[in-house]
């Protein structure tokens, strides 16, 4: 079996992955993927709980349970924005990009792929859990039965970035995601 905890980044996937990976021990082997879609696994007999900020595969993979994360990418943008400037050259590879080499990157155009991350999963192959960074501390029940254990959540951390930039090229994405269900599964 697979669990893969995929996201737009900033969305709370670290704080799942570490919960899943302290819940499920050593019955998982834990795998953080910064190319997730062209990634072969060679063992089927091994159990993977993966985390992921890559698109989704094009084929569908029946053993995989994912649960993807997300956020208005406004949110996501402006925590990225405001962290060091270390986090962000160590973190943009994270996105499928080699090099972080300013803030222009993320106002001027969408480069983080926010837009096409987020539909990648959306119309997936695959089974996918989709919860809003919101409403993920409250879901513990839903990822319960999505994978069919029980699994605890620790408390929520609130934000602390503060939305000072919405630029243009997220508005498309914005007004989708706020049309959506905070927790809801694509099939």
């Amino acid at each position: 079996m697979r669990i893969v905890v995929a996201s737009m980044g900033r969305c709370g996937s670290t704080a799942l992955f570490n919960s899943l990976r302290e819940q499920l021990g050593s019955e998982f082997q834990t795998v953080y993927l910064k190319e997730y879609r062209s990634h072969h696994f060679l063992d089927d007999n091994v159990n993977y709980l993966i985390k992921t900020h890559d698109v989704a595969r094009n084929n569908r993979l029946t053993d995989s349970k994912v649960i993807y994360l997300f956020s208005s990418p406004y949110d996501v943008i402006n925590s990225f924005l405001a962290q060091s400037k270390k986090f962000k050259v160590e973190g943009f590879p994270n996105f499928g990009f080699n090099d972080y080499k300013s803030d222009s990157q993320l106002l001027n155009f969408d480069g983080l792929n926010l837009e096409y991350n987020f539909e990648s999963w959306y119309y997936s192959n695959n089974k996918v859990l989709f919860i809003h960074y919101d409403a993920l501390f409250e879901s513990a029940n839903q990822i319960s039965l999505f994978l069919g254990r029980e699994i605890t959540l620790p408390k929520r951390v609130k934000r602390k970035t503060v939305i000072k930039f919405t630029p243009e090229c997220y508005h498309r994405l914005n007004s989708f995601v706020l049309s959506l269900e905070k927790v809801f599964i694509n099939d």
